[in-house]
Formats: structure tokens, sequence, C-alpha cells
């Protein structure tokens, strides 16, 4: 649900690597297409883009057909209306160019995309780590995922707001060590007796902000991939 909408400049929100949904409504190409931005020209207001994906195949758009597009950040979307007027290819990746307009719209978003993932990790407790010679390490397994936080079982037993240091592999690329979050909130127990944790992220820079945003982006992609084919 959004905070408010506002008119904002394109060139200072829009950003390669940042997902993306074209939203085209032309006959035997209707629909909503999942992409990632390639690279943006503030000069001639212009976006490269990744070729679509439908159905775990690519998708050829054909020159001037006018779409609706979407472009989401961490913790807003960005919205506007544009066509395609070029193609092109960098080495292996294959790209459209659209338009983009100056001044685009901005809606608020007041929470962050959550996906459904299950993933081992441990945690330090923060004042356990700082007064303690070697401190003891607990272990989890998450719940969800979202850039500002996580749901994480464990059997150790914790205090809202107390701080822990979190160490996660999310991917290859991704690997979070010692990472300082916060106890918001124990939203249950699970059936063998472990709490279940609401937490959340601290100090999350903005370089991080995007390789999480980028994850939750692709794992998406993938398990919409996987329910098509079931």
């Amino acid at each position: 649900m959004a905070d408010f909408i506002e008119k904002v400049y394109a060139k200072s929100n829009i950003a390669p690597n940042l997902p993306a949904e074209l939203d085209i409504n032309e006959e035997f190409f209707k629909g909503k297409y999942k992409t990632i931005i390639h690279d943006y020209n503030s000069l001639n207001n212009t976006a490269d883009i990744g070729y679509p994906i439908y159905k775990g195949a690519y998708i050829k758009i054909p020159m001037n057909v006018n779409m609706k597009v979407r472009i989401f950040s961490k913790t807003s979307v960005f919205l506007f209306k544009s066509k395609v007027i070029g193609k092109g290819e960098e080495g292996n990746i294959k790209f459209l160019t659209i338009t983009v307009p100056s001044i685009i719209f901005k809606v608020q978003r007041r929470q962050f995309v959550r996906i459904p993932i299950i993933l081992e990790g441990n945690f330090f407790i923060k004042k356990e780590y700082d007064e303690l010679e070697i401190p003891p390490k607990y272990k989890f397994v998450t719940k969800d995922f979202s850039a500002g936080g996580i749901s994480m079982v464990s059997k150790k037993k914790l205090n809202s707001g107390e701080e822990i240091l979190i160490n996660l592999r999310l991917n290859e690329k991704i690997n979070i060590e010692n990472f300082e979050a916060r106890i918001i909130r124990e939203i249950g127990t699970t059936d063998f007796g472990e709490t279940i944790y609401g937490v959340k992220f601290l100090n999350v820079d903005s370089m991080l902000e995007k390789d999480f945003v980028k994850f939750i982006f692709r794992y998406e992609i993938e398990a919409s991939k996987k329910n098509k084919k079931i």
C-alpha cells in the first residue's frame, strides 16, 4: 500500500540494475513482463532494458509498442508511459531501448517486498560478542527475507530490542558477515518448540540494499518459472 504519490526527476531516481515490469495492453503482446534496467541516459531520455521474460522465454517486442513501466527500488515504485524505440546488443546481452520522460511518478511504499525462503545461518548476541573472548554462536533458519530484515527460527531465547550479529549466505555473491540486526518481536513458536522472531537489519548501505533488491527480484523470477512448469 502506498504512502503517497509525487512527481520526481527520472535522472535522480533511475539507475542500472533496478528491476522493472512492463505492462503492455496491445494485441498479441498484452501482459506484464519482468525485466531489468541495463543502462539509463538522462541526456536523451532513454533507457536500455533486458529483453523481458515470459514463461521462461525472452519476448521480442517490436518497435513503437506502447507500454506502462514500473521500476522498483527498496522503498518506492516509479511509474511512467513509454514505447520501444530501438534494439541493441552488448556482448551476450540483448536489450531494448525505451523512452523515459524527464519527470516520472514515484509511489512510496510502506514496506519491503518479502519472499518466503529457507536458509541456514548463525548469529552472535552483540553484547556477548563485545564482552566475551569466545562468544557462543547460535544457529537459525529463515522463514522469509526482505531488504529490511528476516523472519527467523531459533532455539535461542531472545528479547525484543536485543541486538544480534547475523551471518547468512544468500548466494555465491552475497554473504552477510556479522551484520548488525535487532529483534523486533516474537512472532510465535514452531511445533518443535523453537521461537520465530521478526528481525530488522541495521545500517544497510545503498550498495547492499541494491544487492538485496536484485536477489529478491531474481528469486521471484525463478519461482515464477518453476510455478508455471507445475
